[in-house]
């Protein structure tokens, strides 16, 4: 809904018939007393919604903030919130969340945070929701005092996540070692998740530190970054950081970058030694995402709201959505011989998803320089990196189950969950 007013007016019109609650003649009993999520999103970047090099990002506030706060204030019943790029200024997210604190800070489970502000700000107020279970902010909103507070709580999934118009600069940092370490021992079951996209060579991916950040518990790391090739060191990094947590590692976007056939210009290597890095490792792909339960989706046009008003109260959530945003996929070329190593080395692996597109049916002659393995080994190697069915059938037989790589219309369509 790319309407402001029309956005105002139905927002303003949904809280006028939750306030009167059938008071009178004219409105409807228990609007909004069945409403459990509430997702509103707005196009911050409305100007060049298509080029990424020419972005300029303007954040909500005004009447249509204030129309947002009182929706909010009405449902009191939510079990899911997400709001995605409100862009505000500090002084207006810290009253964001007063009255969600009030109404559900008991019942509320998961809360999406994707750039309240622009710039740095904390919002406090998500470490106090006790029973919340999965918390995606984005890193300019966290502080020490957030990871300690929702260390007290009952979160399983904790979600970093920045998105093409977060602020990916050297004034973003992660809270410091300290209370991360604080966070582990109140709270020892709790995932970190790492969700990065980025459109720049420029943007700073991940700005972790060796000293300060090894203690996180990161469970997942997803980047979409289809401008720029993942280094090979920027792979070794992320595996000497979390090499004992680490299960999930994904790309996703699609290239836009030469792919090289050459081996010493490939991620071949880098893949494996990550592989042997992480013990734990269970997921390795190039996409991840997440589903989302029945919704109602909001009509632009005026003369049917009220038709959506008197059959609200049977319906479990609801999205006002200003923009839409579809993941791609990415994937550098790697061999064959390359696929089979990863699945001898990675011993807890059980999900692997390729695009047969960029896969060469090969086998390297570095890897026979790099393998610290025996002749039989190198010839299991290559006699079946000869052929892709040879490929699929020796990775099923090491996986347990039939395994065949993707098309690209197999490819886009899977869904990777990281609460495993």
């Amino acid at each position: 809904m790319l309407n402001f007013y029309n956005l105002y007016e139905f927002m303003n019109m949904i809280s006028w018939y939750a306030e009167r609650q059938g008071s009178d003649n004219t409105s409807v009993a228990g609007v909004g007393t069945y409403v459990r999520r509430l997702k509103f999103t707005f196009p911050c970047n409305m100007a060049n919604r298509d080029d990424p090099d020419r972005i300029r990002v303007f954040g909500t506030g005004g009447k249509l903030l204030e129309a947002l706060k009182r929706l909010m204030r009405n449902l009191q019943n939510l079990r899911c919130l997400e709001l995605i790029d409100l862009m505000l200024d500090s002084n207006e997210a810290l009253h964001l969340m007063d009255d969600i604190c009030t109404n559900c800070t008991q019942t509320l489970s998961k809360l999406i945070l994707i750039n309240t502000t622009r710039y740095n700000c904390p919002l406090l107020h998500v470490g106090v929701f006790i029973n919340l279970n999965v918390l995606v902010i984005s890193p300019q909103n966290l502080h020490e005092d957030i990871i300690e507070l929702i260390g007290y709580t009952k979160l399983r999934h904790l979600h970093i996540l920045q998105n093409r118009y977060s602020p990916k600069d050297t004034t973003i940092r992660l809270p410091k070692r300290s209370s991360w370490i604080k966070m582990k021992k109140s709270n020892p079951y709790l995932k970190v998740h790492f969700e990065i996209e980025s459109q720049k060579a420029s943007d700073i991916l991940l700005p972790i530190d060796l000293l300060e950040h090894t203690a996180i518990p990161c469970h997942s790391i997803v980047l979409d970054n289809p401008n720029t090739q993942l280094s090979p060191s920027m792979v070794l990094t992320h595996g000497a950081f979390f090499d004992s947590t680490i299960r999930v590692y994904a790309f996703k976007g699609v290239t836009r970058y030469y792919l090289h056939r050459s081996f010493a210009k490939r991620l071949d290597e880098a893949l494996v030694q990550f592989c042997r890095m992480c013990p734990n490792l269970h997921t390795l792909n190039q996409k991840a995402c997440d589903s989302f339960p029945k919704t109602l989706m909001l009509t632009t046009r005026l003369y049917d709201v009220l038709a959506c008003v008197r059959t609200f109260t049977h319906y479990e959530s609801f999205l006002l959505l200003c923009e839409l945003l579809l993941p791609q996929m990415i994937r550098d070329k790697i061999s064959t011989a390359t696929i089979l190593e990863i699945v001898s080395t990675a011993k807890c692996l059980r999900c692997l998803y390729i695009r047969r597109n960029v896969v060469l049916k090969r086998c390297d002659r570095a890897w026979s320089k790099i393998l610290d393995r025996s002749p039989e080994y190198y010839r299991w190697i290559k006699v079946n990196s000869r052929s892709y069915e040879n490929t699929e059938r020796e990775v099923s037989r090491i996986l347990g189950y039939r395994w065949h790589m993707l098309s690209e219309k197999e490819f886009k369509a899977q869904i990777i969950n990281m609460h495993i």
